[in-house]
């Protein structure tokens, strides 16, 4: 989005509607709700964070990354949207990293409880 919005100027709108065009974002329901030409009536915020509430998956501290970018978009020039963009960017990889060690760390505890409780069982039936 932010090379679009650096290099093309184009609305969010246009940029949803381009996005959705592409293989990645097709079944996309937030690209989707963007590029249905509610921006214009309704601005972006309100759309964005509708689509938002339909990500069950999102945790709490993501949903509210995520709303915090929607509300900062296309309020400024295109170079501060650009920053807005990459600093959000940046935001999310971080919270990606965050989420994927805490996967794998619960990921090792539900094993290792597995093994704790295989070994409980045989115990018992001994």
């Amino acid at each position: 989005m932010a090379q679009e919005i650096g290099y093309t100027a184009r609305p969010i709108d246009q940029i949803a509607a381009r996005l959705q065009g592409r293989e990645a974002f097709r079944d996309c329901a937030v690209v989707a709700s963007l590029a249905a030409g509610r921006i214009e009536a309704e601005g972006f915020a309100p759309p964005w964070e509708e689509a938002l509430r339909g990500a069950p998956a999102l945790t709490p501290g993501d949903r509210e990354l995520l709303e915090a970018f929607g509300r900062g978009l296309g309020r400024s020039d295109a170079a501060s949207q650009v920053a807005h963009c990459r600093r959000y960017a940046q935001e999310l990889e971080e919270a990606l990293a965050l989420a994927q060690r805490e996967t794998a760390e619960k990921g090792r505890l539900y094993l290792s409880l597995s093994a704790l409780g295989g070994a409980f069982v045989v115990i018992v039936l001994l």
